[in-house]
């Protein structure tokens, strides 16, 4: 499915961001798109997003995937929440 800059799947009533389309330099990932819950970011969803410099992702995502931001060279600021349990591998490799 895709709502604006985002791509996602949905699950129930929450959905995994599975890709990013947008040029944003900062970005706070949305708890909610389309009424979902955003429970977990996909992997390679943020892959080689060169602009990113800054990413604020939301209390209630519990996964972040594989290689997420891998190649994102410019990212040097990252909120990750509590509420995170797992993080993939590479997913902050050439940050």
């Amino acid at each position: 499915m895709i709502s604006g800059d985002w791509y996602y799947t949905v699950d129930g009533d929450t959905c995994t961001i599975t890709m990013y389309t947008g040029s944003a330099t900062e970005l706070t990932i949305p708890s909610e798109i389309d009424g979902l819950a955003v429970t977990a970011i996909g992997n390679s969803s943020f892959a080689s997003c060169t602009s990113l410099v800054s990413v604020t992702i939301p209390d209630g995502v519990t996964s972040i995937g594989y290689g997420v931001f891998s190649g994102c060279s410019s990212l040097t600021f990252i909120t990750i929440p509590d509420d995170v349990t797992s993080i993939g591998d590479f997913a902050f490799s050439g940050c």
